[in-house]
């Protein structure tokens, strides 16, 4: 089952009653797009207890289309990639 930022925002509102559900929404975003500015400019984003946040490069690299069976080129590109704590991939692993 997938839970979404919505959810988490119902979760939080439970847990901490006095802030309304719009003031959550607007928290959760100002934090998950600070994390992911973060990431961009380089740096690792540590989450204590559920792992790393980081970008990553990945080098161009020659590739085909599938379709016409052509050699094409597949041009650089970045990503934000996300690393489980050893222990939660474990976890992960066995469900």
């Amino acid at each position: 089952m997938t839970k979404t930022k919505k959810d988490l925002v119902v979760r939080v509102k439970q847990d901490i009653p006095k802030y309304q559900a719009n003031q959550l929404k607007e928290m959760t975003d100002f934090l998950l797009n600070d994390i992911v500015e973060i990431a961009k400019s380089g740096y690792v984003v540590s989450l204590k207890n559920l792992g790393n946040i980081q970008q990553i490069h990945k080098a161009a690299r020659p590739g085909r289309n599938p379709k016409t069976g052509e050699d094409v080129l597949i041009a650089a590109r970045s990503r934000i990639s996300f690393k489980f704590r050893p222990s939660l991939a474990q976890i992960q692993e066995e469900t």
